[in-house]
């Protein structure tokens, strides 16, 4: 089972171009996009072949030109989705406006999704969510438990994404004020909080310690898997093909 998760980025210029180059050079049964413009969704829906089946839902909005632009998650599966109709998780509503939210004119996290799919006799539940980027880390952990609530009693629970981990003491100072932190968020780690987390649920990390986001050195996105499972090959991919976020690809072997 081979799974793909990629922030496309939406000031990705040749974002069409790059998404089939993409999809040519790292062929894979799951991909997980985020930052997914209207025209690259267009082009999904477009496609008149069975390559993939896929679900999308609202990733995020953006104010420009004089109107809300709209950008998306979007699933694509090698595999038929048996819940196309039900896959949608409301997490705007945890949010508050923050300094940065009004300078960027956005509206984060609007929706996560998920996808259920079958593979030799297993039930996967493939998670893909955007948490927010400008919010203090409770806010992250309370949409990552939104997912959680969404797991699969019996299955295998895979959660991609980008998590925007990077609430640190050394710069929470700088920044508490304008990302909308909380007084008692400034000195909290937030990796450690949601590693704690993943162990309790007794989910892997296999890229921890490895930077997806190399302009801040930071591990931004994620591909969770169980414990029990084992990551046969896992890689950061190093052409972003025009994101600022690098790919991220794994093969999962059976339980």
């Amino acid at each position: 089972m081979q799974i793909v998760s990629w922030n496309m980025w939406v000031k990705n210029t040749r974002a069409i171009k790059n998404l089939q180059d993409f999809l040519r050079d790292y062929p894979a049964d799951v991909y997980c996009l985020q930052e997914v413009t209207a025209e690259v969704l267009t082009y999904i829906q477009d496609q008149n072949n069975h390559d993939f089946d896929y679900v999308y839902s609202f990733d995020y909005r953006k104010f420009k030109h004089g109107y809300y632009q709209n950008y998306y998650l979007v699933i694509l599966s090698r595999h038929p989705i048996k819940n196309t109709k039900l896959n949608r998780i409301h997490v705007n509503h945890l949010t508050r406006e923050s300094l940065w939210d009004w300078l960027m004119r956005w509206d984060e996290s609007i929706e996560f999704q998920y996808a259920d799919i079958e593979v030799k006799g297993t039930c996967y539940r493939i998670f893909n969510c955007h948490l927010e980027l400008s919010a203090g880390p409770e806010v992250r952990m309370r949409q990552f438990e939104q997912c959680v609530e969404k797991f699969l009693p019996d299955g295998c629970n895979v959660v991609c994404g980008d998590f925007n981990i990077f609430a640190n003491p050394h710069w929470n100072w700088f920044l508490w004020w304008a990302f909308g932190f909380k007084w008692r968020e400034i000195k909290i780690n937030e990796r450690e909080i949601f590693e704690k987390r993943f162990a309790e649920l007794e989910l892997q990390n296999p890229f921890l310690d490895q930077a997806t986001f190399y302009e801040r050195n930071l591990q931004l996105d994620h591909i969770l898997v169980p414990s029990t499972y084992t990551v046969e090959t896992r890689e950061v991919i190093k052409n972003s093909y025009g994101s600022d976020h690098q790919p991220i690809w794994l093969t999962l072997a059976s339980a």
